[in-house]
């Protein structure tokens, strides 16, 4: 116990704090997701039954399933330190030959695209996600100079892909939710963006994503429940 509050708590300096980034929040991300499967797959299962404390392991997890809030929150960041740490130092360098002739549209465009993001990410429901999509971010550019536009494009890299793997965490976690239902004698839930049931098979103890289109790009893992 006193070594997954560790992990987390690791995991909180990366993500809990005023400007997170997608960079760290990932770190945070995998450290926690870690953890959650080293719980279930290692110590659980050496563990007697009788002798578990589910409740305490659950709440050491501190297990939450994040809407697209999380998301804009994150962008929200990223906004803050690109701007701070990126951004303005170079275009305090007027003497560099690639120095874009249109600073002020550049930081205009800059800042309009992450208030449009984040207005996009605001659902703090985990069924937000279903229907989540964002808005370009490379969009309506034609009136920024070409070092204004590449600098953007870069900025701007892989902005869906890091949503992708954020929604995928949280069905992943939801799942690990599940499986405690599953060990505490509960109903099995639902998976929680889509309200659709999970596949499980008491036989083999295997709890898998649902058997459905929605779930079947991101290739979650199935959980053998302890028994």
């Amino acid at each position: 116990l006193e070594s997954v509050r560790a992990a987390r708590g690791l995991a909180d300096h990366f993500s809990q704090v005023e400007t997170p980034t997608l960079l760290a929040a990932t770190v945070s991300i995998l450290l926690d997701l870690q953890s959650q499967a080293y719980v279930v797959t290692q110590v659980l299962p050496a563990i007697p039954p009788a002798q578990r404390d589910l409740g305490k392991w659950e709440s050491t997890l501190a297990m939450t399933v994040q809407g697209p809030a999380e998301f804009g929150r994150l962008m929200r960041g990223e906004w803050n330190v690109t701007t701070r740490q990126y951004l303005m130092p170079m275009l305090m360098d007027v003497e560099d030959p690639r120095y874009p002739k249109d600073p002020a549209a550049l930081i205009d465009y800059h800042a309009a695209s992450h208030v449009r993001v984040i207005d996009a990410s605001s659902d703090a429901s985990p069924a937000g996600w279903a229907t989540h999509a964002l808005p370009s971010m490379l969009s309506g550019t034609s009136h920024l100079s070409r070092q204004s536009e590449e600098l953007v494009s870069t900025f701007f890299v892989g902005a869906d892909a890091w949503s992708r793997g954020l929604r995928r965490a949280q069905s992943q976690t939801a799942m690990v939710q599940a499986a405690f239902s599953l060990m505490k004698g509960e109903p099995l839930p639902v998976d929680p963006i889509h309200g659709q049931p999970y596949q499980w098979d008491p036989a083999t103890r295997t709890l898998s994503a649902p058997a459905t289109a929605e779930f079947s790009d991101i290739r979650l893992e199935p959980i053998v429940v302890p028994r």
